[in-house]
């Protein structure tokens, strides 16, 4: 087990040489805590990530996690409903065609996915090289120099 350098703890099983990381608290719930109403996340009622005990474990709803947490004041407001530019994590990201013809300056992954619905994350994925292009675009954190994405 290690902590991911979010504040949970992972553990990573390992299988015919591929590698997955799985949540503790997330095992524990799955394995010990009774979903009846399928609630996708799972809590830490004392905050403690690293207390993955099931008794410190409950089955909530995104809405309830944030409720929760906010309650708590575990949640900074610097952010709140701050989108684009103005999040403090925002990336430019640029959006080319085929033939590397700049089409739009976006303010964030996140602008193109409500604009386009295009999965942020795979913009994020081809943005940093893992992918060659999402829907037919090239998508790239910095302005494209002369290269061959073909």
């Amino acid at each position: 087990m290690f902590d991911n350098g979010k504040g949970y703890l992972t553990a990573q099983v390992i299988i015919d040489k591929s590698h997955k990381n799985y949540y503790v608290h997330r095992l524990v719930a799955e394995a010990f805590i009774e979903n009846p109403q399928n609630k996708p996340c799972v809590n830490h009622i004392d905050c403690n990530t690293h207390n993955n005990c099931v008794s410190n474990l409950e089955w909530v709803t995104h809405h309830e996690n944030i409720k929760y947490a906010s309650s708590l004041g575990h949640m900074g407001n610097s952010n709140k409903r701050k989108f684009g530019k103005l999040h403090h994590n925002h990336k430019t990201v640029y959006q080319y065609d085929k033939t590397l013809k700049l089409i739009k300056v976006w303010d964030s992954t996140k602008d193109i996915e409500r604009a386009l619905h295009i999965n942020s994350g795979h913009i994020s994925e081809c943005c940093k090289g893992k992918r060659k292009q999402i829907k037919g675009f090239i998508w790239k954190y910095e302005p494209i120099k002369e290269e061959n994405y073909e």
